[in-house]
């Protein structure tokens, strides 16, 4: 695990931890949600890649919704997708786009690029990396470059990486995430979860089968707000 000093991007320190959490969430609930699923995706070059939408509930309430496109042929996958804020959060205008990219090999997968960008009302912020390499913008200008990060990002570990593994250890380019599986690999997959604020919670994710893929179908969040998101079967 990567120490304080090593970790990514932080908001500005006039920004109260409720402020961040407000714009957070959604990503946490559409995207990040999804830590513990893991979806085994090999592509068809004669079949257009599948597109999966998600929607997120916190306190049973609707918060946001995400689409996820996988397209992952012999040699390399490309992902990407979009999510919003919904329901319980359409107040705060926040969106985002994302995509991530790499090679395929025997041992696994390699990733080479990953970008996200989130909108909000006025301010715009933005994450590449390339070869390992972050860039930070806000509204456009560099913020800062060069952190160090996790091997993987969460795009890839979600959809690339073996299911239910033993532990994971990823980035989003702003945050990172250590996960621990909790017991044996069942219809449940359980996972502790330890962010690089030293927040813990669970996570409980049941995977589920379509067009051939495996891919989450619920995952659920325990902690200090808890959180679900379900596979709607019709992007």
């Amino acid at each position: 695990m990567r120490s304080k000093k090593a970790m990514t991007y932080r908001p500005s320190p006039i920004q109260s931890r409720d402020h961040e959490m407000t714009h957070r969430l959604p990503l946490q609930i559409c995207l990040l949600l999804l830590l513990g699923g893991i979806a085994s995706v090999w592509g068809n070059a004669d079949v257009a890649p599948p597109t999966f939408r998600y929607e997120a509930y916190v306190a049973g309430a609707l918060a946001g919704r995400v689409w996820v496109t996988v397209d992952v042929n012999d040699v390399g996958y490309h992902i990407s997708g979009k999510a919003r804020s919904e329901g319980l959060f359409a107040l705060t205008e926040w969106r985002a786009t994302f995509s991530a990219s790499g090679q395929v090999h025997e041992q696994g997968s390699t990733p080479k690029r990953y970008s996200l960008t989130q909108k909000d009302n006025n301010k715009i912020r933005e994450v590449s990396v390339v070869d390992g390499e972050l860039t930070v913008y806000k509204d456009g200008k560099i913020r800062g470059k060069g952190a160090e990060l996790a091997r993987f990002d969460i795009l890839t570990v979600l959809f690339i990486a073996p299911i239910c593994s033993d532990s994971l250890d990823f980035h989003t380019g702003r945050h990172s995430y250590v996960l621990t599986r909790v017991g044996e690999p069942s219809e449940m997959c359980r996972y502790s979860v330890v962010d690089d604020d030293g927040d813990t919670y669970h996570v409980a994710l049941k995977l589920v089968e379509r067009n051939g893929l495996v891919v989450p179908g619920v995952v659920e969040v325990i902690g200090f707000i808890a959180g679900r998101m379900e596979l709607v079967d019709n992007p």
